[in-house]
């Protein structure tokens, strides 16, 4: 057996069951697929919050190879997430909370009768807002920055 038949067989037994993730630097992050659900999971939920996660896995896909990238996120989603809150279901505003590539975290709001509102609004209506509606344009195009950090529910 030849030096990279055994790399190879090497390499395909690390890489069994886990999610791995070329890094830029020619190196390899390794991580259990239920810690990958569960990172992307708490970035979801800690955006809702205006926060960002720290997290291992995220640096990781923010320094893998464009190949690993896209893999990843054809398999667990976009580590840039989006999320929205509609204001009330008939016109209401829309906010939208942006975790960006950087693990920063964006909201822009917009008002009730706001063309992107009614986007939103009629998205969620039809069943079909999630999936195909993507990123609402930013400001200076629409809608307006949100600097202040939100009313804690939970006080």
């Amino acid at each position: 057996m030849s030096f990279k038949q055994r790399l190879r067989r090497l390499r395909a037994k690390a890489e069994d069951g886990a999610v791995v993730v070329h890094q830029r630097d020619g190196g390899l992050r390794r991580f259990e697929v239920m810690h990958v659900h569960a990172e992307m999971f708490l970035a979801r939920m800690d955006l809702w919050g205006d926060t960002a996660r720290e997290s291992d896995v995220l640096e990781a896909v923010r320094n893998a190879t464009p190949e690993s990238r896209a893999a990843f996120e054809e398999r667990f989603g976009p580590i840039r997430i989006v999320a929205r809150v509609i204001g009330s279901a008939s016109g209401g505003w829309v906010e939208q909370k942006i975790l960006t590539e950087d693990g920063e975290v964006l909201r822009a709001f917009y008002e009730a009768d706001s063309e992107e509102a009614a986007l939103v609004r009629d998205g969620v209506r039809a069943g079909t807002e999630s999936g195909t509606l993507g990123e609402l344009p930013l400001p200076p195009v629409a809608g307006r920055w949100l600097d202040e950090p939100a009313e804690g529910l939970s006080e």
